[in-house]
């Protein structure tokens, strides 16, 4: 019986380990996404900002 139970309190803890560091793994990996996705978007809005003002230029210097 008390094997039994050390037995399963041993089960327990290794299952809540590795359940815990897959938590932290896909965490991990949601968060670097994320990261990545900032980024690109970033880069999506200076680029855009980019051609915007060189549109303006454009459109000035044959203006004048």
């Amino acid at each position: 019986m008390i094997i039994n139970t050390i037995v399963d309190n041993i089960q327990y803890l290794i299952f809540f380990c590795l359940n815990s560091f897959f938590v932290r793994e896909n965490l991990n990996k949601f968060i670097i996404k994320n990261i990545v996705s900032i980024k690109s978007n970033i880069e999506n809005i200076i680029a855009s900002a980019c051609q915007i003002k060189l549109f303006i230029s454009f459109r000035f210097i044959h203006k004048e």
